[in-house]
């Protein structure tokens, strides 16, 4: 059809609509002239109430072979209720759920020869408020066919299996439309809600003024439980998506159900005032409806339609099914005069007069329901003293609040970048440790000093390993994270350069101590880091890499260290590690930028002193940059605060803090117990030199790597899954929500069973060792606990940072402290206790202390969002 054509035609549809009285399609027909749904004839359907709906005949079949489609019109009025002004632009939160629907939101039922699902959505005029969408031929509204003849030609077992698959489409949609995802989506659409709420508030209060007498003097506490059930919070856990006006009236139906009984046609429509709310109210409304229609209407059939659609739908809880009882009797109260008639507001009261039964049934059902409610509210209190953990998990209402702001203002690239630095910078102190214990035997040689002296300088080493992110931690916390990289390394790098130079014992064991005092802390920054520019829903994937690096290091030492002993000499050691410390702090220098959230926010401000920039910010163009919360006329800048070790063992004090810890140090004891004994043991006991002894180390340092990244994913993972559990907000870019979220089940439910492998694998690992089976034998079982007790570190490490979000590099400090000591006792007790216990009850020892820990965090995962809300508290206080 050529263009002028296609004008004619559009002006012969314009004549032909204003000769039958359409005039609102006008409009819409010229927009839709040049578009695959361009009519060549138009009719109304329906129109006066709030909608004008138009059958519109295509001038061309669309390709499903569709002759025709349904254009839907919003108005911004009501004509049940004269004054009453409406959104017009409500039509555009129905288009998104329409939308949502047709791309998988909405289940399709198919049972008995019964199909329900909902129309496609074609096309949507946003200035015009209206919407295009496929029509069902052959099809009525359910509320009309029951009122019908052709209803009663319908068998009883037909009527309650269109109850039953009515029932299960609602209860899939609800199911489906529980997920935050979806919420996002389509939106909370809380303007449709509140029309509808006002709809309903104003119909009951127009049934309660026809019948005062009714209400034996109670009709105030009446009308405030109804308000209270109609506009009352919801608990976080149970809102969904629900479709807000659920009745006969919005349900089509096939009209051949009469005729062949099969093939039947079910499609709910009118989404308009779909919303955030609770699965009862859309029961509530379709009972409520068929009560209604029974009793004004005499239909028979809804009795029969009314138990189907309960057998179909899920089960409900006693407080469900009460909260469902409540809506029914707003809704028979409400809709009754609107069923009964088109009436105006004198013929209501006078229904309602001569109708007593309305009422008082309506009545009845909600003060039953307002009484019960009180007697549970008090029996609950009476037994548990407190309420339940659900109710805990409310959010305040953020209608009104603005925007979270983002958790980081880095991208992707940049935030893997930067926990990639942090995680090499992690991978030094625990390969100092490791690639110095090849080097024992030659220095002591060297020396010409026992054992015991030389073994003093590992010592003293893990001591200070201890002590030192302490101090540096705090630093970090308050003065940011690039000063104390910069500064643990320049002193790091310093002592390794003493270390290759030096001729006397004590210079040995001094820069020993300042090697561990420069290298110890980079582990805590790096977690304070993760926790910097990774909000709580993708920690785990950020974290996972630090403690990878620092297994990989555990397990490569030893390796290296021979390897450079035997070809290059003990001093080739700390040349190594001048070289690598080196190269990382010049790269480290150029490239990091600051990311502490007391510096720099959210990464959206730019340190005004020089030194706190990396060289790139130094040489870019927006180096000048300002948030808008900033006072650009006199920029800030950030002091240099008093350093505070005492600040990590506020973490002791912590009861979820101080379990933490333990479990924590526990599973580091393990894995030292494991490691010492491999080098220590398993060259007599295999008969292995140092080079293949050193290559023993790596089935567990290979498997931690995989824990530590399989960690991280799982713990994201399960956020994400009790985040969709308890309806509350999953949003990776912001905290918003974070007060209220299970944190510690969240990550406990990851660590629980990894404990639990862990100590089931220690136990027959000194069996093993005592009775010499084949060496893949003790491997494997290091290769499981590699992956155990670096997912567990891991695991705990990221709910550590939960705990403790504004000083997460002390919090890592005090973590790292009860590690290396605890490590260092293991490692200078192990071989008095194999020596007394033997191989076999040593291994089961240290099993058995870790399913011991197991009671801790069960009391941990029940209990402690209560200490955490309490600790809040307290600190607002």
């Amino acid at each position: 059809m050529t263009e002028a054509s296609e004008i004619q035609t559009l002006a012969h549809q314009i004549t032909a609509a204003r000769e039958g009285d359409i005039e609102p399609a006008i409009p819409i027909l010229e927009d839709l002239a040049f578009t695959p749904y361009a009519c060549s004839s138009v009719e109304q359907v329906s129109g006066g109430a709030v909608n004008f709906t138009f059958r519109g005949f295509l001038s061309n079949p669309l390709p499903d072979g569709s002759i025709s489609v349904i254009i839907k019109h919003s108005k911004d009025f009501s004509g049940f209720i004269p004054g009453m002004q409406l959104q017009a632009a409500r039509c555009q939160g129905e288009q998104r759920i329409l939308q949502a629907l047709a791309d998988g939101l909405s289940p399709i039922v198919h049972q008995d020869g019964i199909l329900v699902r909902t129309p496609c959505h074609y096309h949507f005029i946003p200035h015009l408020n209206a919407q295009v969408m496929q029509e069902f031929s052959g099809v009525t509204a359910l509320g009309k066919f029951l009122l019908s003849p052709e209803s009663n030609k319908l068998s009883g077992s037909l009527v309650t299996s269109i109850g039953r698959a009515l029932g299960r489409w609602l209860a899939s949609f609800h199911d489906r439309s529980s997920g935050s995802e979806v919420v996002q989506e389509v939106g909370c659409n809380e303007k449709g809600r509140d029309a509808m709420y006002t709809l309903l508030a104003g119909g009951v209060a127009k049934a309660m003024d026809s019948c005062l007498t009714l209400f034996d003097g109670r009709a105030d506490d009446f009308r405030k439980y109804v308000q209270e059930a109609i506009y009352g919070e919801i608990d976080e856990a149970s809102k969904t998506i629900v479709h807000g006006d659920f009745a006969v009236r919005n349900i089509l139906i096939s009209n051949s159900v009469a005729t062949t009984g099969q093939d039947i046609l079910f499609s709910p429509i009118d989404w308009e005032v779909y919303h955030l709310g609770c699965i009862e109210f859309d029961l509530g409304q379709f009972l409520g409806d068929l009560y209604t229609h029974e009793y004004f209407k005499g239909v028979g059939s809804c009795t029969a339609l009314l138990q189907g659609f309960v057998d179909g739908y899920k089960p409900l809880s006693k407080k469900q099914l009460a909260s469902v009882a409540v809506y029914t009797g707003i809704q028979i109260l409400a809709w009754a005069p609107v069923v009964a008639a088109p009436i105006t507001r004198e013929q209501e009261e006078q229904l309602m007069a001569q109708n007593p039964a309305i009422t008082r049934d309506g009545q009845g059902i909600v003060t039953a329901m307002a009484e019960k409610d009180t007697e549970e509210k008090h029996h609950v209190e009476d037994e548990q003293g407190k309420t339940d953990e659900e109710r805990e998990l409310r959010e305040a209402d953020e209608r009104n609040e603005p925007p979270a702001p983002q958790h980081s203002v880095l991208n992707k690239y940049e935030k893997v970048y930067i926990i990639f630095m942090a995680a090499l910078a992690g991978f030094f102190s625990p390969i100092s440790s490791q690639i110095y214990f090849p080097a024992l035997p030659t220095l002591a040689q060297y020396y010409g000093k026992t054992t015991t002296l030389i073994n003093l300088t590992v010592t003293t080493y893990m001591i200070i390993q201890g002590i030192a992110p302490a101090f540096v931690g705090n630093f970090a916390d308050i003065s940011g994270r690039r000063p104390a990289y910069i500064l643990a390394f320049t002193i790091y790098t310093a002592a390794n350069i003493g270390l290759a130079v030096h001729d006397s014992y004590g210079a040995l064991l001094g820069l020993r101590c300042l090697q561990s005092a420069g290298s110890s802390a980079t582990s805590s920054i790096g977690y304070a880091v993760a926790a910097d520019i990774a909000s709580p829903a993708e920690r785990g994937k950020y974290i996972g890499p630090m403690t990878a690096g620092s297994m990989a290091a555990l397990s490569l030492g030893p390796v290296i260290g021979g390897l450079l002993v035997r070809y290059l000499g003990w001093r080739s050691i700390f040349w190594f590690l001048v070289i690598i410390s080196g190269a990382f702090l010049v790269v480290y220098t150029i490239t990091v930028r600051e990311t502490a959230r007391k510096v720099v926010e959210n990464g959206s401000i730019v340190p005004a002193e020089l030194w706190r920039l990396s060289v790139f910010q130094c040489l870019s163009p927006t180096r000048h940059r300002r948030t808008k919360t900033q006072d650009t006329s006199q920029p800030q800048r950030s002091k240099l605060s008093y350093i505070n070790p005492l600040k990590s063992f506020v973490v002791f004090a912590d009861k979820a803090g101080l379990i933490n810890l333990c479990l924590i140090g526990i599973a580091y004891l393990s894995c030292i117990a494991v490691m010492t004994n491999t080098a220590n043991m398993f060259g007599d006991l295999y008969n292995l030199d140092s080079l293949k002894i050193g290559l023993c180390f790596l089935p567990f340092g290979i498997t931690g790597c995989i824990g530590s990244f399989a960690a991280g994913k799982m713990v994201d993972m399960n956020y994400r899954r009790m985040a969709r559990k308890h309806n509350l907000p999953l949003d990776r870019q912001s905290n918003r929500g974070s007060d209220a979220f299970p944190f510690e089940k969240a990550r406990l439910q990851i660590a629980i069973p990894v404990v639990i492998i862990t100590g089931l694998t220690l136990i027959p690992y000194g069996w093993v060792l005592q009775q010499r089976v084949h060496l893949v034998a003790p491997l494997v079982l290091q290769g499981i606990l590699g992956f155990c007790v670096t997912a567990t570190i891991n695991v705990l490490m990221t709910l550590l940072v939960d705990l403790f979000p504004q000083t997460p590099a002390s919090a890592s400090a005090a973590a790292n402290l009860v590690r290396c000591w605890l490590g260092a006792v293991t490692a200078a007790v192990i071989e008095y206790m194999i020596t007394g216990m033997g191989l076999r009850w040593c291994f089961a020892f240290f099993g058995f202390v870790t399913l011991a820990s197991l009671p801790f965090l069960w009391i941990e995962y029940t209990r402690g969002m209560k200490w955490r809300r309490f600790k809040q508290e307290r600190e607002r206080s």
